[in-house]
C-alpha cells in the first residue's frame, strides 16, 4: 500500500516495483474497502481467508459501467485475490486487466476470459471446463500442479506439502482443467502447463512459445514418492499453435489436431503423438530420433534438417501417413530459381532421412513415395541453380515412372496410349479394320501395326492436315510409345526392388 493511505480506499498498487516511464505497468486501485475492522482492501484484494467472499460483493466492487471505458482498453484489476473461490461464469472477466492475479483452487468452469490479459495470472488446480480466452494474454501465466521444489530428506513430509497446497495421496497431483476450453489466438509465452487438462480445447493460432507442457520429475521422499499427472492434450484443436521452444516430455497429444503447428527444433521422443494430425505442420530441425510416429499424419510437413540418429528407433506403421509439401509452381519462372536459399536441398536431405525409416520396417509403399519426393526436392534445388536440362531429366522421370518407383504411371500411359488412338480409329476411319478398332489399337501398341491403313478421307479444318496423314502419325507414335513404356515397365519392376 502506498504511502498517504486514504480512509476507506483500497489503494493496491501494481506493481510495486514498476517502471515509472511504462504507463501500462501502473495500476493503482482506488475502490472502497471492505466494511469490516482491520481490512484496508477491497474485495478483489483482500484475502480471501480473511473475509468472506460472494459473486454478489465482487460485481458490487467493480467500476460502474458508465465508468469503465476511462481505463481503456481494460477495466484494472490486477493482483486480484480470487484463490479458492466457487466463481464458475457468474462473472464475465471480458476486457479486463487481471495481471498477477490468484485464481488457485478456484472454479472457473465456463467463464468468459475473452481479450483479457492475464500476464503472470496463477491458475493451479483452477477448474477451468470450457472456459473461453479466446485473444486473452496468458503470458507467464501458471496452470501447473502444485509443484513442490526441493527434497524431503530431513524433513515431515505432509508439513512440506502443505505449505504448498498439497497433502499425500495415492493419486498423482494435477493441474488446472482447461477441457473444453477456448485459447483461440491466446498468448501463452512461457506459460506452465504442466499437468495441465486440455482435453478437446480449442487452441487453434494460439502461442505456446517456450511454453512448459513437459511431465514433472517424480518427488521422492524417505517413505513415498509423490507423482504428476501429464500434460493431456487428448483431442485439442490445435491448428496452427506455436511450440517453438517449449518444454513437451510427457505431454499427451493423442488424437489431437496439430495441422499447421510450429514444431520447429523440437523432441518428438518427449511427447505422445498417438493419432495426431500434423499436416503442414513445421518440423524443421526436429529431433525424430526414439520417436513413435505411429498413427500421426505427416502429411506436406516441412522436414528440413529433421534429426534421426537412428531409423531403427523411430516408430511407424501402415497407419503413418506422408506427403509432399508443394510449393506454388509456375515452371521456370518457380520462386526456387531466384533465390540462393538451400531450402530443396534440406528438404531433400529430411525425406531421405524419413525414407530410410520406412525402408528399414519393410514399409515399401511409403519409403518408395519419400523417395520420389526426395528426387522431386533435388530437381527444384537442380532449378534453383538453373540447370534446366537436369531438372527437364527428373521431371520426365516424374511425370512417366515416378522417378522409377511407380508402375502406376506406367500403365496409366499405356492405358491412354491405348484407348485414344483406338477411339480415332473407331470414329474417323471407315474402311473395315481387322478385328476391331481396339484390337488394331493393342496390337500395334505392343508390336507392330497388323496392316496399313489407307483411304482415309476428310481433313482437320483448323490445320489443314488429311486424317490419312494424321492417322498415319497416330500408328507411328503408338507403335514408338508402346515400345517406350514397355522397356521403362522393366526399368520400374528392376527398380523397385533395389531403391
Amino acid at each position: 500500500m502506498g504511502e498517504g493511505h486514504t480512509a476507506q480506499r483500497c489503494e493496491y498498487t501494481w506493481e510495486e516495483n514498476y517502471d515509472d516511464n511504462v504507463a501500462n505497468n501502473q495500476s493503482c486501485c482506488w475502490r472502497r474497502t471492505v466494511d469490516t475492522e482491520g481490512i484496508d482492501r477491497c474485495w478483489w484484494h483482500a484475502d480471501p481467508e480473511e473475509t468472506n467472499k460472494t459473486v454478489t460483493n465482487l460485481k458490487n466492487n467493480r467500476v460502474k459501467s458508465d465508468r469503465r471505458s476511462d481505463n481503456k482498453p481494460y477495466e484494472l484489476l490486477d493482483g486480484a485475490k480470487l484463490n479458492g473461490i466457487e466463481l464458475q461464469d457468474a462473472i464475465c472477466f471480458r476486457n479486463i486487466a487481471l495481471r498477477d492475479a490468484d485464481f488457485r483452487n478456484t472454479n472457473l468452469s465456463e467463464a468468459d476470459f475473452r481479450q483479457t490479459d492475464l500476464r503472470n495470472a496463477d491458475f493451479r488446480q483452477a477448474d477451468l471446463t470450457d472456459a473461453n480466452f479466446r485473444q486473452a494474454n496468458l503470458r507467464d501465466a501458471d496452470f501447473s500442479h502444485e509443484f513442490v521444489d526441493g527434497t524431503f530428506a530431513g524433513w515431515d513430509e505432509e508439513s512440506v506439502l502443505k505449505e504448498y497446497g498439497l497433502s499425500l495421496f495415492d493419486r498423482p497431483f494435477s493441474g488446472a482443467d482447461l477441457s473444453s476450453a477456448n485459447l483461440t489466438d491466446a498468448c501463452l509465452v512461457e506459460a506452465d502447463l504442466r499437468s495441465a487438462t486440455l482435453h478437446d480445447a480449442v487452441l487453434t493460432g494460439a502461442n505456446i512459445e517456450s511454453g512448459r507442457l513437459n511431465h514433472p520429475p517424480v518427488i521422492i521422499g524417505p517413505r513415498t514418492q509423490v507423482g504428476f499427472c501429464k500434460t493431456d492434450i487428448t483431442d485439442a484443436n490445435c491448428k496452427e499453435v506455436q511450440l517453438k521452444n517449449a518444454q513437451l516430455d510427457g505431454a499427451d497429444f493423442s488424437d489431437t489436431n496439430l495441422r499447421g503447428a510450429d514444431l520447429s527444433e523440437q523432441n518428438l521422443a518427449g511427447p505422445i503423438l498417438n493419432g495426431t494430425d500434423m499436416t503442414r505442420a513445421d518440423l524443421s530441425g526436429a529431433n525424430l530420433s526414439d520417436a513413435d510416429l505411429r498413427n500421426v499424419n505427416l502429411a506436406k510437413t516441412a522436414i528440413d534438417h529433421i534429426k534421426i540418429a537412428n531409423p531403427n528407433e523411430v516408430q511407424v506403421n501402415s497407419d503413418t501417413t506422408v506427403g509432399m509439401l508443394l510449393p506454388l509452381r509456375t515452371g521456370f519462372r518457380h520462386r526456387p530459381i531466384n533465390t540462393q536459399s538451400n531450402l530443396w536441398e534440406h528438404r531433400a536431405r529430411g525425406y531421405e532421412k524419413l525414407r530410410k525409416v520406412f525402408q528399414e520396417k519393410g514399409m515399401d509403399d511409403h519409403h518408395k513415395k519419400l523417395y520420389s519426393y526426395q528426387r522431386r526436392a533435388r530437381a527444384k534445388e537442380a532449378l534453383r541453380r538453373k540447370h534446366p536440362f537436369q531438372w527437364l531429366g527428373s521431371y520426365l522421370s516424374r511425370v512417366l515412372t515416378g522417378h522409377g518407383v511407380m508402375i502406376s504411371r506406367v500403365f496409366l500411359w499405356s492405358l491412354i496410349f491405348v484407348l485414344f488412338p483406338a477411339l480415332w480409329y473407331s470414329t474417323q476411319v471407315q474402311q473395315p479394320i481387322e478385328g476391331d478398332s481396339v484390337y488394331y489399337s493393342v496390337v500395334t501398341f505392343v508390336t507392330a501395326p497388323p496392316h496399313p491403313i489407307s483411304g482415309v478421307q476428310g481433313e482437320i479444318q483448323l490445320i489443314d492436315i488429311s486424317k490419312q496423314n494424321i492417322t498415319e502419325f497416330i500408328v507411328l507414335l503408338q507403335t514408338y510409345v508402346g515400345t517406350a513404356l514397355t522397356v521403362l515397365l522393366g526399368y520400374v519392376l528392376s527398380n523397385r526392388d533395389i531403391i
